[in-house]
Parts: C-alpha cells; sequence; structure tokens
C-alpha cells in the first residue's frame, strides 16, 4: 500500500508540475533584433501598431511591394518573431503584401502571451488589416497555423494557408505523454474544430519527416476542411525548414 501511495503521489506531483509549466510548453517568446531589411527599404517595410486589451501594444509590420499581386496575413510559430520574419518573407515571396504582428511577449509586444487572448488579438487584427488593406489570405506556420484556422472562422478572409499544422495540441501532447489528463492542459489550440467553421478554401502543407507534429496529425486536419483546396506532403525537411524550402515556395506562390 505504501508503495501504491508513492507511486501515486509522484504521479500527482509531476501532473501538478506539468500543469504549473504548461504554457512555457506552448509558447516561448523571441525577440530577434535584427531588421536591417527594414532600415534598408523604409519605402517597402512600414511599421504598424495596436493597442489591444489591458492597453497592451502590439508591434506590426507590412511590407508593400510596388505592385501586390496578394495580401497574406502571416501567424508566426512558437519560436518565431514574426514581424522580424517578414524581412526574409518577402524575399521569398517579393510579389506578396505581407502583414504580421507579434504576439503579446514576442518581440517587441507587451503583455504575456495566453490562448484566449491570442485567439482574441487575431480576428481583431485580421478585422483591422481588411479595413485598412482590403481581402486578406491567412497563413499559419505551426503554432500560427491554429491561431490563423481560429480567426479564419470568425473573420471573412480569402484563403486559409496552414504551413506544418497540427489537430490540436491535447492530441499532440499525448504523443509524448500518454494518458495526459485533460484538466492540465491549460492551451488547447484546437485547429481542428477552429477549420469546421472556416468557409474560405484552405490549403495544407505538410512533410513526411517534421520530428515536431507527425504527418498523421495533418491526414485528420484534411478531413476537416470543409473546402479543402490544395493538399502538399514533401519529404526531406524537418518541422523548421518546411517554411523556407524550394518546393514550398513554389507550391504555395500558386495559392496567390
Amino acid at each position: 500500500m505504501t508503495v501504491v501511495l508513492t507511486v501515486l503521489g509522484t504521479i500527482l506531483l509531476l501532473w501538478g508540475i506539468l500543469f504549473l509549466v504548461w504554457p512555457r510548453l506552448v509558447f516561448a517568446p523571441v525577440y530577434y533584433p535584427n531588421r536591417d531589411a527594414f532600415h534598408l527599404h523604409p519605402e517597402r517595410f512600414h511599421g504598424l501598431e495596436r493597442v489591444r486589451g489591458g492597453n497592451v501594444v502590439l508591434e506590426g509590420v507590412v511590407y508593400e511591394p510596388e505592385s501586390p499581386r496578394c495580401t497574406v496575413f502571416y501567424f508566426g510559430g512558437k519560436e518565431q518573431d514574426s514581424v522580424a520574419l517578414v524581412g526574409k518573407l518577402s524575399e521569398r515571396f517579393p510579389a506578396w503584401r505581407i502583414i504580421a504582428f507579434n504576439y503579446r511577449g514576442y518581440g517587441r509586444s507587451g503583455g504575456r502571451p495566453g490562448e484566449r487572448l491570442l485567439l482574441e488579438d487575431a480576428v481583431a487584427l485580421v478585422a483591422y488589416a481588411r479595413e485598412r488593406f482590403g481581402p486578406l489570405m491567412l497563413m499559419g506556420y505551426s503554432l500560427g497555423s491554429s491561431v490563423a484556422a481560429y480567426a479564419a472562422s470568425r473573420t471573412s478572409v480569402t484563403q486559409l494557408i496552414l504551413v506544418a499544422p497540427f489537430y490540436d495540441v491535447p492530441s499532440l501532447a499525448r504523443l509524448r505523454i500518454p494518458y495526459l489528463p485533460a484538466w492540465m492542459m491549460r492551451c488547447r489550440f484546437e485547429t481542428a474544430r477552429y477549420l469546421g467553421g472556416v468557409s474560405a478554401p484552405v490549403s495544407i502543407f505538410a512533410s513526411r519527416d517534421d520530428e515536431i507534429v507527425p504527418i498523421e496529425q495533418s491526414h485528420a486536419l484534411k478531413a476537416k476542411a470543409p473546402r479543402l483546396a490544395v493538399y502538399k506532403e514533401y519529404s526531406g525537411y524537418n518541422h523548421a525548414e518546411i517554411l523556407g524550402s524550394d518546393r514550398f515556395i513554389a507550391d504555395v506562390s500558386k495559392v496567390c
């Protein structure tokens, strides 16, 4: 009996620790100070700023090509400074107008990240961008795929592009820690559920060699998209490589 109680006590202790640190497993705020492209081409990059709940200032940027072929709002991954990344994205997609804002706590944005706040911010920011720049496509990578899917389910967009997406956080977490109780998962980011409310065409790009999000997650998401327009699987790219891969760039460029 003593052994059983000890084991149960250890399990509960580990679960309690996981519950406390859970947000740190989902979010990893970063700031990349390298914004050289913005300074070298001030005619192309324009800073944006929005004040959200709690008087939190969110940092944003828009890349303006001479003749935009389309307008894309980008939502970054767990460890991305989305604003800084626009410099690189503009090199890969020079004819796209690209808009991005950093999540709370990321880059120069104030506040602290949290699921509800990120999702609410996304809806408001997309509505602001659509009013200022016209019809939008949303593109989300990894964590950003869930945020983009949520925003697309609640605002009018022309297309939704998901790159290295996951089904939801609980199913992804249980691949690493089986039998993880639901009450522990304070951030869920239920991408599959959000997709059910998306009326825009959906494109999904994933890699069979993704070491973070197994390809089966994309298979399951594919079945949840009411208007699946494009589904592409690649080999040879890990989770971090797919976004900058030549094959992905060539294929997603056809969407816009």
